[in-house]
């Protein structure tokens, strides 16, 4: 009976302060693996830019203002007259690893304080879309990611944090005019979060800035093609390597320009397997991301879920003009991440529901596929075929029996 008797009590603290070290204990220990891991992406994808990574980062306005152009123009006062490779790596190196710092420092401010949310940051951290951002060196993406997540560090109730937002907006799309879809409607859905009865109007705002300045940047920024060959010359000058000549199209060609490109682009065999090696696993994290967000937000369909499902659409529009589709399916997963931050922060219960949703087993899954995915880097060779889902390509040799 005595045996018992002391069985039995515990068993009863073994239910209370095990626990709680224990709980205390692995939270700290998810905290080291959220940093570890994002040492390990940037080991593993921060690799040095390709050509077109480092030409865009020429553009800048000594030819007449120019889409694109204002990165250049910055960089202008800190480069030297003569750019060369160390000072183009040494930029795309700072440049991607601000975005990457900037992501993290969002998912931390707002998933912290508790297992299930580190859980949550955890995959955000190691999903192979975070690996796709890194792996894009010097991308400008990088850039507007900070600029988001500094803006979304305002209060966005108050009228100068309205006014934060807007000017990142404004800000972002003069560095890249794919800042508005992007992160236009993941700006709004904050403002709708925070906002309350009349005032969630404000949440429009975004998108008014955002597309005024998609059709102004298209028509005064538009650039003939006769000047193209003048700023590549430029560009050539002030530098010691060959620039891209692919990054003038990108700034001459009109919205039908880009959308006609895209479509003659689509009958070649290399976008199938993008679309499946790449946008079928991304697209699956995306639509991971949403069903959480849904959860999150309650079980009544409202406004705020169609709101939400916009910021996931809103960078996968992209597709229709552009060929990128590693890039823009994981900018909409990492803006989906930045959301769920959101709504933890803004909707009363998220964080309850959080718990009943993604348990240990469902978040060791994600966490598994994640570990086993990899999704194409802008600045990888065909080395990137060593893992799933495009190694499976790898296999047809299986079938070439007189090649070996």
């Amino acid at each position: 009976m005595r045996h018992q008797q002391r069985f039995d009590q515990a068993i009863e603290l073994s239910g209370r302060f095990p626990f709680e070290i224990s709980a205390t204990s692995s939270l700290g220990t998810l905290r080291v693996l959220v940093w570890l891991s994002l040492g390990l992406a940037l080991v593993n994808h921060l690799l040095p830019p390709t050509p077109y990574a480092a030409t865009q980062l020429l553009l800048n306005y000594d030819f007449g203002f120019v889409r694109r152009g204002l990165a250049g123009e910055l960089l202008g006062y800190i480069w030297p007259d003569r750019v060369r490779i160390p000072h183009i790596y040494l930029t795309t190196f700072a440049v991607t690893l601000s975005g990457a710092l900037a992501f993290c420092f969002g998912l931390y401010t707002r998933m912290q304080g508790g297992l299930t949310p580190s859980l949550l940051m955890l995959i955000g951290i190691n999903s192979f879309a975070f690996g796709t951002f890194v792996g894009a060196t010097g991308y400008l993406d990088a850039v507007l990611m900070v600029l988001v997540v500094a803006a979304l560090a305002s209060p966005p109730t108050a009228a100068w944090g309205l006014g934060v937002r807007l000017g990142a907006l404004i800000l972002g799309a003069l560095l890249h005019e794919v800042m508005v879809p992007y992160f236009m409607m993941l700006i709004a859905f904050d403002i709708w979060l925070a906002e309350a009865g009349r005032r969630r109007w404000r949440a429009l705002l975004p998108v008014g800035v955002g597309c005024t300045m998609v059709v102004l940047l298209f028509t005064i920024g538009e650039v003939r093609p006769e000047d193209g060959a003048a700023i590549m010359e430029g560009m050539r000058s002030r530098t010691g390597f060959v620039p891209h000549d692919v990054v003038m199209n990108t700034v001459t060609y009109t919205l039908a320009d880009h959308s006609a490109y895209t479509e003659e682009y689509r009958s070649r065999d290399a976008y199938g397997a993008m679309l499946v090696c790449d946008g079928l696993p991304l697209g699956a994290l995306v639509f991971w991301i949403w069903w959480l967000g849904a959860r999150l937000l309650g079980e009544r369909r409202t406004l705020s879920h169609f709101v939400f499902l916009l910021v996931l659409l809103a960078p996968l529009s992209l597709n229709v003009i552009a060929i990128d589709v590693a890039r823009f399916f994981a900018i909409s997963a990492l803006a989906g991440f930045l959301a769920l931050g959101l709504i933890l922060v803004h909707v009363p219960g998220a964080r309850q529901r959080l718990s009943e949703s993604l348990s240990l087993g469902h978040a060791l899954a994600v966490l598994v596929l994640s570990s086993n995915i990899f999704t194409y880097g802008f600045n990888a060779s065909m080395a990137f075929t060593a893992q799933a889902p495009w190694v499976w390509l790898e296999h047809e040799a299986w079938f070439s029996f007189g090649a070996v």
